[in-house]
């Protein structure tokens, strides 16, 4: 029988045992060990009140309707229920203490325990609830999480990748599962294994906004541009407030050779953090590459502002004043790709 149908049937059990046990009372009938009783009483009771006639063979018979009749048979009936609500609270006692436990012992309790364990901080008692619970269950999926989420408080990433993996393996369509799995392995410098596993949870769940983050790091970082420029373009349609996303979109345009594109995505960054100086710095930058001298003046005069005598911004601003200067719409401030790539680390 599973574990969870154990209380179902025991509340059950003592439900019907109850019910015959109160409609047996209420009937009032007699059994047959209790209408013997009945014989013996009677027959003492008929001596003790006419002793002489009963010698004679004469005595009568007891009536069913004697008041002392009933008053037997009321005590031999109250006795035997006694004798029964006994034997059932023992009973009762024992199939209580063998469902304790049962569920002391279940997968469920020992997830249970292990839970109460972490909330009191006891890290160590908790992750031998959790190893108790999976031995009952190795796929419990609740369990697993929570050994992993210990190891990782306790910085044990190797234990914390294997218990991920395992939850991965018993459970390949659970995002969260296959994100927690890469972002460990992140930390380990597995980087390949990583992306895989980051994939593998956008597969389960394209809106998983932080694995796509993830994945756009980790090919920004390994050269791969096409891929993390279409997985920052998903970032930002995710969550269209981020101006990490945004800003780092704006350095592939940029590198790519688009900085009108670079352009816009800087001014989602300003409208998102009006104070940030290195978006302002390349924004002006981006609009200087397209030629837009005035938004690129303004961009900049803008980042003085925010952070004077601030070297990178007053070279880009002399830059920028000398390429007007030559009333060439096509020039651009030297060192244009310098400053994006340096403001956008």
């Amino acid at each position: 029988m599973s574990e969870r149908w154990i209380i179902p049937v025991t509340l059950g059990s003592f439900a019907l045992l109850a019910a015959g046990l109160w409609l047996w009372m209420a009937s009032g009938v007699e059994p047959p060990a209790d209408r013997a009783r009945y014989a013996r009483n009677a027959s003492v009771t008929i001596v003790a009140d006419d002793e002489d006639r009963v010698r004679r063979g004469s005595g009568p018979s007891a009536p069913a309707d004697a008041p002392w009749a009933k008053e037997i048979r009321s005590s031999a009936s109250h006795e035997l229920l006694a004798d029964a609500g006994r034997e059932f609270a023992e009973h009762l006692d024992e199939l209580s203490a063998g469902l304790r436990q049962s569920i002391h012992d279940s997968a469920i309790g020992s997830y249970a325990r292990g839970r109460l364990l972490e909330r009191q901080g006891r890290q160590d008692a908790a992750l031998a609830a959790f190893d108790a619970a999976l031995r009952r269950d190795p796929a419990n999926a609740a369990a697993l999480s929570r050994r992993a989420s210990i190891l990782i408080a306790l910085d044990r990433f190797e234990e914390a990748a294997a218990t991920l993996a395992a939850l991965a393996e018993a459970h390949p369509d659970d995002a969260a599962a296959r994100y927690n799995h890469g972002v460990v392995l992140i930390r380990l410098g597995r980087y390949l294994r990583a992306a895989e596993q980051l994939r593998a949870a956008v597969a389960a769940d394209p809106a998983h906004a932080d694995a796509w983050h993830n994945i756009a790091a980790l090919a920004q970082r390994d050269g791969r541009m096409a891929e993390a420029r279409d997985a920052w373009e998903i970032v930002t349609r995710l969550r269209p407030n981020s101006s990490a996303a945004w800003f780092q979109l704006g350095v592939l345009h940029a590198d790519y050779g688009h900085p009108l594109e670079a352009a816009y995505c800087f001014d989602a960054v300003v409208d998102i953090s009006a104070d940030d100086v290195s978006a302002h710095v390349n924004r002006g930058l981006a609009y200087a590459g397209a030629g837009l001298y005035d938004r690129a003046l303004a961009a900049l005069r803008t980042a003085d502002e925010l952070s004077p005598c601030n070297d990178v911004v007053l070279r880009c601003l002399a830059d920028l004043r000398e390429a007007m200067s030559a009333d060439d719409p096509g020039a651009s401030p030297r060192g244009h790709d310098r400053h994006v790539a340096a403001a956008g680390q």
